[in-house]
């Protein structure tokens, strides 16, 4: 059987997922992330899982509760997450070896 492809999910995805106020787009995200639960193929970042965090808590309106997103947070954390890190080249000298 062949490997599935995966799909790396951006923040805006997860916002419109989860703000109501979003009519339109709301549903579209939610079927795109229902079938990426259902295949088992979503990947995100820690930076996404982080900018989810600060829009859920801070630009919508109302305001997601800190702990519904921690939630949130957690429960899309156990899709595959790929950490944030920049390439050696990109390091400041001192910190090469």
């Amino acid at each position: 059987m062949p490997a599935q492809e995966l799909t790396f999910v951006d923040t805006n995805i997860l916002v419109y997922a989860h703000d109501a106020s979003e009519s339109h787009k709301q549903p579209i995200a939610e079927a795109l992330l229902t079938e990426l639960w259902r295949q088992g193929t979503g990947v995100l970042s820690t930076q996404v899982l982080q900018e989810f965090y600060v829009v859920a808590t801070r630009k919508y309106d109302p305001a997601m509760s800190r702990d519904l997103a921690r939630r949130l947070v957690a429960h899309y954390a156990n899709w595959r997450v790929v950490g944030v890190d920049l390439p050696s080249s990109s390091r400041p000298l001192s910190s090469r070896k």
